[in-house]
């Protein structure tokens, strides 16, 4: 495995298709990079518990739901089904990351605080479970409404 052909290919889709719903990207360019992201998070999260700077993981939360839901509605449309379940996702995501930085800046609303808060993460798990089902499913071998086959991909050094 290739660390570097990893890195770049998360840098790829953060810097390059930030916003990019459009299109299609494969089961595994997905995957690796949900991985980096996911590693990226959890370290982020730690150095930002570690250093008392406890603002960090929710702002970088909210900093990659973007390019995470674009990057799973082009997974989705691989698939033949429409992406648009990724921007439910987004909503969700990124409302419940508000939520956990305004109570991480002692910004507490009372509608937030309570039912609404937990119905928006609960929200949020769901469509969670949703993108994980449709993306874990082969990408159609032959164009479709969302564009051609994406190039095929892998993680090992050419």
């Amino acid at each position: 495995m290739d660390f570097n052909k990893l890195w770049a290919n998360f840098m790829d889709t953060v810097q390059n298709h930030y916003m990019d719903f459009n299109g299609r990207v494969g089961l595994t360019q997905y995957w690796y990079f949900v991985l980096a992201w996911a590693v990226a998070f959890v370290v982020i999260t730690i150095i930002g518990e570690a250093i008392h700077l406890w603002l960090l993981m929710p702002i970088v939360g909210l900093a990659f739901a973007l390019p995470v839901a674009a990057a799973s509605a082009r997974r989705i449309q691989d698939t033949g089904n429409n992406g648009q379940l990724a921007l439910l996702w987004l909503a969700a995501f990124a409302a419940s990351m508000l939520m956990e930085l305004l109570g991480r800046l002692g910004i507490y609303i009372p509608i937030l605080s309570g039912l609404l808060g937990e119905l928006i993460d609960a929200a949020a798990a769901l469509l969670t479970l949703a993108i994980i089902y449709f993306a874990i499913q082969r990408g159609q071998a032959e164009a479709n409404a969302y564009g051609p086959p994406p190039a095929v991909w892998t993680p090992t050094a050419v």
